[in-house]
């Protein structure tokens, strides 16, 4: 089974990092759970929907894993309740100072075991300049965030793509600043950060494909 966490900020439109090849168009095939957090014990609370479309940033690039950003928009609209709500935008450009703490989520590989109970994990915002010296092989760029430790002690892993980092603001809300993208060998104790989609480089983006996709096209059929 193929899986990728996706983060919902809408009623109708989900992000998540790009989808790997042959995938991108056959938005038909996947499908959205939300409202569950143990994969083992189905909720009352879940709700199911289908994807209608998936809208991939045209310039993505796979070799080193740039504007990893893409946006789903479901057949129908997600029911908010205390079990599924949505996150906030950040500002865009209004990136979190270095050295915050942050959380990420998911289900992603804990060594050598899958979990079946939602993780989350604190980490800590790194400098682009520091989390380049990790790096030699790849270009940190700056639609990229990254978060965690120097010795890799908590981290996102394989299974995490596409599941956010959510800093707390100022005025108390959560607001999502990045998505799983990349790393090094997630459960080694010698290596860096994770590396993460920086969602502030992106929010006009999404705004501008929501706005094209809700209002532009609807009225052009």
């Amino acid at each position: 089974m193929w899986s990728v966490e996706i983060l919902a900020w809408s009623s109708t439109f989900f992000l998540l990092v790009d989808l790997s090849p042959g995938r991108r168009e056959s938005a038909g095939v996947w499908k959205v759970v939300l409202g569950i957090n143990n994969l083992d014990h189905p909720s009352d609370h879940m709700q199911t929907r289908r994807v209608k479309r998936v809208i991939v940033h045209s310039r993505y690039n796979r070799a080193v894993v740039d504007y990893d950003i893409s946006i789903m928009e479901l057949d129908s609209e997600v029911e908010v309740t205390s079990y599924v709500r949505p996150v906030c935008l950040p500002e865009p450009g209004h990136l979190p100072p270095t050295d915050t703490y942050c959380y990420i989520t998911g289900w992603g590989h804990m060594g050598n075991r899958m979990p079946f109970k939602l993780q989350e994990g604190e980490v800590r915002i790194i400098s682009l300049s520091q989390c380049q010296s990790y790096f030699d092989m790849k270009t940190i760029t700056s639609r990229m965030l990254c978060a965690g430790y120097e010795a890799g002690t908590i981290d996102s892993c394989m299974g995490d793509s596409g599941g956010p980092l959510v800093c707390a603001e100022p005025s108390g809300r959560w607001s999502l600043y990045g998505l799983t993208s990349w790393g090094s060998v997630c459960f080694s104790k010698v290596l860096g950060p994770g590396v993460y989609a920086n969602v502030t480089h992106f929010t006009e983006w999404i705004q501008r494909q929501i706005y094209l996709h809700t209002f532009h096209l609807s009225k052009m059929r």
